[in-house]
């Protein structure tokens, strides 16, 4: 079977990491049963457990493809989402960064692979390329950017985006709406 993303134990280890919403338990959850079987990819999901209590530690989401006659792993990702995160406490994620000995078993868990790909990293949070061996590391080549909203989105928008940019998002959205 799969892992349940829509466990308590994992929403647990979601709320504790610095992870995005798609890494959220809903959003993992459909990605794996609706888009990953669509494209003739397979799940890969690498679950950590602390050995004393057996609680969650982290979670590695990735899917296998294959391309152009090359076995891939990559995140949860598919093309579809902003940033792809290693799920877990950034501390607990840190640390094993840091053991090579976890760092070979994890590349052995994912084989076989011509090319493990873990792109989309954000430059301010973990980079889960550490935890992979004999990684390169390389710029995005594209970015969106985090932002926190304190407030309902009506009062955002209107503190935030000028009255034009309303105004013409109102537009798109009756467009949109028409057709």
């Amino acid at each position: 079977g799969t892992f349940d993303f829509l466990s308590d134990e994992y929403s647990k280890l979601f709320k504790a990491s610095e992870a995005t919403s798609f890494q959220a338990g809903f959003w993992l959850a459909r990605f794996y049963d609706t888009l990953v079987p669509s494209v003739g990819a397979e799940p890969v999901i690498v679950l950590g457990r602390d050995l004393a209590s057996d609680a969650l530690a982290f979670v590695l989401p990735m899917v296998r493809q294959s391309k152009m006659g090359m076995k891939l792993r990559q995140p949860a990702d598919l093309g579809i989402s902003d940033y792809n995160l290693a799920v877990g406490a950034p501390e607990t994620l840190a640390a094993l960064a840091t053991d090579n000995s976890f760092k070979a078993d994890l590349a052995d868990r994912l084989k076989p692979f011509d090319l493990c790909i873990y792109r989309k990293q954000r430059a301010d949070l973990f980079n889960t390329g550490s935890l992979l061996t004999n990684g390169e590391e390389s710029p995005a080549t594209t970015s969106s950017y985090g932002l926190t909203i304190h407030e309902d989105i009506d009062t955002w928008r209107q503190n935030t985006l000028s009255k034009s940019t309303r105004k013409g998002l109102a537009r798109k959205r009756r467009a949109i709406e028409a057709d």
